[in-house]
């Protein structure tokens, strides 16, 4: 297959000059590792003769001249060891103090005894809601009376607090709907 392509001078000598420049990069990096090799070795080589030579002399500096080595240092890594863990140990503790100890685990509940056990049921009627009157008996019919008129509402006002149920005991709130009144109650429920 035969791609045909519009060539200029110019893009031919950017083509050229491309390749050229690939060659010559890949020439550099070849001498370059090359010659960075040897002198590697070189500089290897020098520096562990001068160690050498260095070490040699600090080991008749130690022959001629013990009194000027240091102590031995033995006995001072497990000292330091055990610094450590009690610096470690008290900022636990110090910790643990300053958050609060846990006081352990809780205890059994206490029992009621039978003869403080308050079985009754108290209603808390919310003001403002009204409450339905007494009903008679039905053995007879009265006498019908006159049409009144329906008063008008008293004012909200906010809530109390809450009245205190015995111990074992929580509120609930009931509605309660009779005929076309409604009524709140606030009774106190065993757990």
């Amino acid at each position: 297959m035969f791609f045909a392509f519009d060539v200029t001078l110019a893009g031919a000598a950017a083509f050229l000059l491309a390749v050229s420049g690939v060659i010559t990069s890949f020439i550099a990096l070849r001498k370059a590792k090359q010659e960075g090799d040897v002198a590697c070795h070189d500089q290897l080589k020098s520096s562990r003769a001068e160690a050498e030579m260095y070490a040699q002399e600090l080991h008749k500096i130690r022959l001629e001249h013990p009194e000027l080595m240091p102590p031995s240092d033995e006995g001072r890594a497990i000292f330091w060891l055990i610094v450590s863990i009690g610096m470690f140990a008290l900022a636990t503790a110090i910790t643990m103090w300053i958050i609060g100890l846990p006081s352990g685990s809780p205890g059994a509940p206490k029992r009621i005894s039978p003869s403080r056990q308050d079985t009754t049921t108290t209603i808390v009627v919310v003001p403002g809601t009204g409450t339905n009157g007494v009903t008679g008996d039905s053995s007879g019919t009265g006498a019908k009376g006159s049409p009144t008129s329906v008063g008008s509402l008293g004012v909200t006002s906010t809530t109390g607090p809450q009245g205190p149920c015995p111990l074992g005991y929580s509120v609930t709130v009931v509605e309660l709907k009779v005929k076309t009144k409604t009524v709140l109650a606030a009774i106190c429920v065993a757990k």
